[in-house]
């Protein structure tokens, strides 16, 4: 995004309370929701790419209003948008794999959703801080099928090629977060790019055994390999407090994936908690955090990463954005005893752009 093209916030964002205390809960969550220490990693810490993004003056018009396929927003000084990389239909008990067929309808119900299917978005997320410009997640990927794979062409809508990206933060290494690092070619789409993991998703995937598991979990360790592989010489690891660039810090949010996180971004009194994949469906996990989703790899602490994520999105009033939550992704979650329910932003049309 850039210096000439960019939206005031206009009441979209929540007004902050107390911004120490945001930030204080988020470091403390930091800690408690690793299952093993995690030490900063001073000498990767906080290093900036060194390929400085290409500024917006894009030769053709750019959108001025939104729903052209990214929402655009502003946390502080930091130009942002959510971008939708498209959306599939999925059975609803993909979302529940421990709880009764009746019961699931019943809360379908409740929610107006068809009980046979169920859309569920996907979406990543651009900022750009000083001059270069991040990319959270790249999505399916240009050849993943018809009304997929959109975050390079809404990127282009807004005037921005895959060269002027200068960091990709990875959040972990499904498909539909890694698909859209190659192009219809193989080769990297993001040439310019630093590729930023976490050391935790690294360790896991780089020494996991090809042919391990079913055909699903082949297809995941092939996947994360290459990238491995293809990124190898622009990739930094990242642990938990680390800083991708000042302001954005790390936070474990393990149980989805081995080394899955989110982030802390943050400017002035704004803030943004993105909490990538530890919701999926919210007018399913929201009211039932403990409901299993199959995509989990390890169910039971992703319950309990969801539920300490809910209640610290609640209790602190922090803005929220996900990869699985209803364009444009933004938010807050509210308390609704026993347990929760998702509060969308009120929707932005014509943004005042400088």
């Amino acid at each position: 995004m850039s210096n000439t093209n960019t939206t005031k916030s206009t009441n979209n964002n929540p007004s902050p309370s107390n911004s120490i205390t945001r930030r204080t809960a988020l470091t403390t969550m930091t800690a408690t929701l690793a299952t093993t220490p995690l030490l900063i990693n001073t000498a990767k810490s906080f290093a900036q790419s060194t390929i400085p993004a290409t500024p917006l003056s894009p030769s053709k018009p750019v959108d001025t209003l939104q729903g052209a396929g990214f929402y655009r927003f502003n946390l502080g000084t930091m130009q942002c948008a959510i971008i939708s990389d498209g959306q599939n239909m999925m059975p609803p008990s993909t979302f529940a794999q421990n709880i009764p067929k009746t019961q699931i309808d019943q809360v379908l119900h409740e929610n107006f959703l068809n009980n046979n299917e169920v859309p569920t978005q996907i979406n990543t997320m651009l900022c750009c801080d000083e001059g270069i410009n991040i990319l959270i997640d790249t999505g399916l990927g240009l050849d993943s099928g018809p009304g997929n794979g959109l975050t390079v062409p809404h990127l282009e809508r807004m005037g921005l090629k895959p060269e002027d990206i200068g960091i990709v933060v990875i959040t972990h290494m499904h498909g539909d977060h890694i698909g859209g690092l190659f192009d219809h070619n193989g080769q990297k789409t993001f040439s310019n790019a630093e590729l930023v993991i976490s050391q935790q998703a690294f360790d896991y995937w780089s020494k996991a055994k090809p042919g391990t598991g079913d055909a699903r979990m082949q297809g995941l360790i092939t996947g994360a390999q290459e990238v491995l592989e293809k990124y190898k010489d622009n990739l930094r690891t990242v642990v938990g407090d680390d800083e991708v660039v000042q302001g954005m810090k790390v936070v474990p949010l393990f149980g989805h994936t081995p080394g899955h996180i989110g982030l802390q971004i943050a400017r002035g009194n704004d803030q943004l908690f993105y909490i990538a994949d530890t919701v999926h469906m919210v007018y399913m996990q929201m009211p039932h955090p403990d409901w299993q989703v199959a995509f989990d790899m390890n169910k039971e602490q992703a319950v309990m990463t969801r539920k300490r994520v809910f209640a610290l999105a609640a209790e602190e009033r922090l803005l929220v954005a996900g990869s699985h939550i209803p364009f444009p992704a933004l938010g807050h979650v509210r308390k609704q005893a026993p347990a929760y329910m998702w509060q969308p932003i009120i929707w932005i049309w014509n943004p005042t752009v400088e």
